[in-house]
């Protein structure tokens, strides 16, 4: 008997069995359209509705990190390098202090001792040079006209003396002043950070202006004089006036007017600075004179430190 034959016509294709009635097809597809998902395997329900989030919880499902505590040495509220704390001012810088410029001076005049004491050594011996050859003059005029038997020639010699005397006295003033601000600007040398000579306490920056200045704090001064307490108030408002003369080069009006900006800026300590000057100058004055060519340098040097921590910190201008 001969094989048995596949239904269908010979010599065509196989077709696929087509699925009984009522009987899905296995591949999820209807004839002439693309295959579709597979259902969900039987069990599988409904997907759960989304959770709320819980209380403190971040949407997402993300839970807040907790708040970081202060690192080591840091306290709540401290500023972070770079910047103030967050809602509060910057520190106020310190006010420099009296004390520590005596301190800063005292070091600073070890460090130069014979420097200062030569330059001060130096005008004293100017100033002893000039009195003396100026008595010696007055005294040849005075023997001079004691020979002379007229009236008026005695008289007119005697007026010369006098003049003379009074001339001699504004020229040890003049050369004192000047004696002061050379100590002043070897003091601001030392200040500024720079080397220190002799020399330095006769090459004087602005030297008409820092006499001018000189002059008429000293002027005032001596009108004052009657009384006690105008002449230490002038002592108060011109005690920077030669600094800045010499470090900014200011006139009279403007050394004197930045001077008093700065006494009443630092009140405290622009009278403490003289107090404790006057004390270390005194007892300086107790050793026959000879303790100045410490004490005076040391006090010119803490006004000058003084003065240097202000200028910059201080509106003047």
């Amino acid at each position: 008997m001969s094989d048995q034959q596949q239904p269908g016509t010979p010599g065509e294709p196989h077709q696929p069995d087509q699925p009984t009635y009522g009987q899905p097809d296995q591949s999820g597809a209807t004839p002439g359209q693309p295959p579709q998902a597979p259902p969900p395997p039987p069990g599988a329900g409904t997907p759960p509705p989304p959770q709320q989030p819980g209380y403190g919880q971040q949407p997402g499902g993300a839970t807040p990190p907790p708040p970081q505590q202060p690192g080591y040495a840091q306290h709540p509220g401290q500023a972070q390098p770079g910047g103030a704390p967050q809602g509060q001012y910057a520190p106020v810088p310190t006010e420099p202090q009296a004390t520590d410029g005596f301190k800063w001076g005292w070091e600073a005049f070890k460090a130069n001792w014979s420097t200062f004491v030569l330059g001060q050594l130096a005008w004293a011996a100017i100033v002893v040079v000039v009195t003396v050859i100026w008595v010696a003059l007055l005294s040849a005029i005075g023997v001079f006209g004691s020979g002379i038997g007229g009236e008026a020639q005695a008289m007119a010699f005697a007026s010369a003396g006098v003049f003379g005397t009074i001339l001699m006295v504004l020229v040890a003033f003049v050369v004192g002043i000047f004696a002061a601000a050379g100590v002043a600007n070897a003091a601001l040398r030392t200040v500024r950070g720079e080397s220190v000579s002799v020399a330095d306490f006769f090459k004087i920056p602005n030297p008409v202006q820092v006499g001018l200045v000189a002059i008429a704090l000293g002027l005032a001064s001596s009108l004052l004089s009657w009384t006690f307490v105008l002449p230490l108030a002038v002592l108060f408002f011109g005690v920077y006036a030669v600094y800045f003369a010499l470090d900014k080069k200011q006139g009279v009006v403007d050394a004197i007017t930045s001077s008093v900006k700065m006494a009443l800026a630092t009140p405290a300590q622009t009278i403490l600075v003289l107090l404790l000057g006057m004390v270390a100058n005194a007892i300086g004055s107790l050793l026959c004179g000879v303790g100045t060519l410490v004490s005076a340098p040391v006090v010119v040097l803490a006004v000058s430190w003084l003065y240097h921590q202000n200028v910059g910190r201080v509106q003047t201008s």
